[in-house]
């Protein structure tokens, strides 16, 4: 079991790694800014599809670059907006493969563990409220997303609750890297 999980984790390290080298090399070869040249439309329908594909681990850095192209002939505002849509949609996708398989994992796991008793008192008394702020920062910052949505779908949050908080927190974060990707 050991073997095929430090295999696993393997795999996902080299295909991380394989996706900054491809961010870099699309980077250099200029291919986002010549393709974001000839289509200046492609703005809103190029936020939302970034903005998808800005929710994976595998997937963020061609995403960002995406975002901040077009954010630099673009308004930041509306990369931002529909980029975050297509966070949240991205974002619903993963939750509920993660809120059905890695959460309750995880939730198996510890109820397995010593710690039962001390999760369950903690899970209803002052987890429940800071897990899904904890879920929606890491949703907002550079991490992966899927590390907040299983914080989230251990806190058993609904999904009606993680629209909005999956929208607001992918748009803090687009918006804070199209800002700072345009000072750079």
């Amino acid at each position: 079991m050991e073997n095929v999980l430090k295999n696993k984790i393997e795999k996902d390290f080299f295909i991380l790694i394989g996706s900054i080298l491809l961010a870099f090399i699309i980077l250099e070869i200029g291919i986002v800014d010549s393709l974001l040249k000839e289509t200046h439309s492609v703005g809103v329908l190029g936020s939302f599809i970034a903005g998808i594909f800005f929710t994976s681990i595998f997937t963020i850095a061609p995403a960002s670059l995406v975002l901040v192209k077009i954010a630099s002939f673009s308004s930041p505002i509306t990369v931002a907006l529909f980029g975050a849509l297509g966070a949240m949609i991205g974002d619903l996708l993963v939750f509920f493969f993660v809120k059905h398989t890695l959460a309750d994992d995880l939730v198996r796991l510890i109820k397995r563990s010593k710690y039962q008793k001390i999760f369950h008192r903690l899970h209803f008394g002052i987890l429940r409220f800071v897990l899904p702020v904890i879920g929606g920062i890491i949703i907002a910052s550079p991490l992966p997303d899927e590390i907040g949505l299983a914080i989230l779908g251990v806190s058993k949050i609904k999904t009606i609750y993680l629209v909005p908080i999956a929208f607001v927190m992918n748009f803090l974060g687009i918006l804070g890297l199209v800002f700072v990707g345009g000072l750079l």
